[in-house]
């Protein structure tokens, strides 16, 4: 007779003890993960929180063990919204945006205690902060605004500041954005975009200032350019591409006309058009009204009188 198989109780009850606390976290992600479809991108803020909190409690090897075991125990209805790709890429938007918001925070201490130190009115009184004061460590405002600055050289490269002074001017475009939270003054949505542009958090000052006014936008294919370069993620290496007709080098990022088939430039479209509606190409398309109206769009949306005449 074969000896049964026994479970080291330390064992068992580290398993019992990680999978409560799995249940748990699902449980707080099912009632964050019922809004996904009207914040999506809110909703991946809350959730990468709600795991940042799970894995605080040092029961996996990494954060992909964790998030594969809660994906295993997720209701069907979620499997596909939020795989272990994304509930990884979760934990990890959380992360990067908190390290922005404790950022944030210190600029608009910083940024208030320098206008009160500028105005005279606290330093030539001679009274202390009150943070300090409540802290029970009174500091004169210059002590505190140093301290703070000296904080903030933590995060910022020796080569971008030198003194608080510069660091002030540095704000100044953004400044009225200091009275609003991070996230008010970005949203959730800029703020993905930034992490997946791998925006370092030294640039959090240009981040909101390019930010800002895509906010409530849904277009945001200009402001993904802007955070490219500020960002430090590996550009692609697209291919050379050229017109099918005239071999004019074409420019990937042009989003003035879509190539769904064939490479064309904007030039060459309208000789074609012009040409079919006048006979001289035969095209698939025999109504000539239609020939007609797609090129009279043409001119109209792209400007391309005045693309030729630049040429």
């Amino acid at each position: 007779m074969s000896e049964e198989y026994k479970v080291d109780d330390a064992k068992a009850q580290e398993y019992l003890e990680r999978e409560k606390l799995l249940t748990e976290a699902l449980n707080e992600c099912l009632e964050v993960w019922r809004g996904f479809l009207e914040h999506k991108y809110e909703v991946y803020y809350r959730t990468g929180k709600v795991l940042y909190e799970l894995w605080t409690f040092g029961r996996f090897r990494s954060v992909r063990q964790m998030c594969n075991e809660l994906y295993s125990i997720e209701p069907d209805e979620y499997k596909n919204d939020f795989t272990p790709s994304v509930l990884r890429h979760c934990y990890y938007f959380y992360d990067y945006v908190s390290d922005l918001e404790r950022i944030w925070i210190k600029l608009q201490e910083l940024s208030g205690l320098y206008k009160a130190k500028e105005g005279g009115k606290l330093a030539q009184s001679g009274q202390f902060t009150m943070e300090g004061y409540l802290e029970g460590k009174p500091k004169k405002i210059e002590e505190k605004v140093i301290e703070i600055f000296n904080t903030l050289r933590e995060v910022f490269p020796a080569y971008y500041l030198d003194d608080v002074d510069t660091l002030m001017t540095m704000v100044e475009p953004i400044k009225k954005f200091l009275k609003k939270s991070l996230v008010d003054a970005v949203g959730y949505r800029i703020l993905w975009e930034a992490y997946h542009e791998k925006v370092p958090k030294y640039r959090l000052i240009e981040l909101v200032k390019i930010g800002s006014p895509y906010k409530d936008r849904k277009i945001l294919e200009p402001l993904r350019r802007e955070l490219r370069e500020l960002g430090t993620r590996k550009k692609r290496i697209l291919p050379l591409i050229v017109c099918h007709l005239c071999g004019k080098v074409l420019d990937w990022s042009d989003k003035n006309i879509s190539w769904i088939h064939v490479p064309v430039c904007i030039t060459c479209l309208k000789e074609y058009l012009e040409k079919a509606t006048s006979d001289e190409v035969k095209v698939i398309i025999e109504d000539v009204k239609m020939l007609r109206d797609l090129l009279d769009k043409l001119i109209e949306e792209y400007n391309i009188e005045e693309v030729i005449e630049e040429e």
